[in-house]
């Protein structure tokens, strides 16, 4: 378990950011919201045995469910007598036509065939209709083909556990999670993506302390899945530990800066977002419209409305001319000064 003992940054206020950019990039924002935390996670720490990945690689983020789609697995199944029926049915053939499926009417048209031509379960199949069948939403028909198949893995649970967030499902999330620990899932970077943006939007912060050691001891780190660590920690209101796991990350990207400097501002540390938003730009990423907002939220106090004004001025030349958020961003920023 990392030290808790951390000091955030000293930054000058007196040198604003430059606000030399010239070229947009687009990023996905994450939701925040917070409920009210249960205490199931006391059984799963129990049981936790830091259930990692044998393939350290094997990490991205979990926000599709046809992320979760492509298993390599070679299948074993038990095929019909007639050859050629046997090869133009592969299981692979039918794992093709479910990721190219266009409607749901395709769908169950396929898993039909697969009821009727496999014999044996075939778990990539099984996660390419769960999958599948997430994309369009039908919750209840991927837990029907969950619940069926005889032989899952990381996969296949974590292609459920996201179709449950997808829809706010929390408590069935993290209820599915525990169950898997409790038939000896060796969790991935995937599934530790899913369970801290569930800790992030319940605050489980004790949850979400025990899942960033499991990801430590396992080796599993890498941009997304540490991405999901810093928005976790800030989130929680920890800026100590988000610093520190921010710090530490050998790569980064936008979203991860925008994750701090958002999180410094709405903590009131407005000089620790300019410093932050200013290292962005040196270290050559340029800010999208969640950025600017957040640093506009920053600017909300008489002594930075210079700056505030300046980064308008900015937005108005070149960035996110009709972007209601920055727009909204904005008339907080000088409401708050009497503006």
């Amino acid at each position: 378990m990392l030290s808790a003992t951390f000091l955030l940054p000293r930054f000058s206020p007196s040198v604003p950011p430059s606000l030399s950019f010239t070229q947009p990039s687009k990023s996905s924002t994450q939701r925040n919201s917070s409920k009210s935390r249960n205490n199931s996670h006391y059984r799963i720490a129990k049981d936790l045995r830091c259930f990692c990945s044998e393939d350290p690689n094997s990490t991205s983020h979990c926000q599709n469910p046809s992320s979760t789609s492509g298993s390599q697995e070679n299948p074993d199944a038990d095929f019909p007598d007639n050859e050629s029926e046997s090869q133009w049915l592969s299981p692979e053939r039918l794992a093709l036509w479910l990721r190219s499926c266009r409607s749901l009417k395709e769908v169950r048209k396929i898993h039909a065939v697969v009821v009727k031509i496999l014999r044996d379960s075939v778990t990539y199949v099984g996660n390419n209709l769960i999958s599948t069948y997430l994309g369009f939403g039908k919750l209840g028909e991927a837990r029907k083909v969950f619940d069926k198949m005889l032989n899952k893995n990381v996969v296949t649970w974590t292609a459920m556990i996201n179709g449950y967030l997808d829809v706010g499902l929390d408590d069935e999330a993290l209820s599915l999670f525990e169950e898997s620990i409790e038939n000896g899932v060796r969790a991935n970077g995937k599934m530790f993506v899913c369970v801290l943006n569930l800790c992030s939007r319940r605050l489980d912060f004790e949850l979400g302390r025990q899942i960033h050691a499991c990801i430590v001891k396992g080796g599993l780190r890498n941009l997304i899945v540490d991405s999901a660590v810093v928005y976790f920690y800030a989130q929680c209101g920890v800026l100590q530990s988000a610093f520190r796991a921010f710090d530490q990350m050998p790569e980064r990207d936008v979203v991860c800066w925008t994750t701090m400097i958002t999180a410094c501002s709405q903590q009131g540390h407005g000089q620790d977002a300019f410093s932050l938003f200013s290292q962005m730009l040196n270290n050559g990423f340029f800010p999208n419209e969640f950025t600017v907002c957040g640093v506009l939220k920053a600017c909300g106090e008489e002594k930075a409305l210079k700056f505030g004004r300046q980064l308008h001025g900015a937005v108005v030349k070149k960035m996110y001319k009709n972007d209601v958020f920055i727009g909204t961003s904005l008339v907080d920023m000088y409401a708050n000064v009497g503006r």
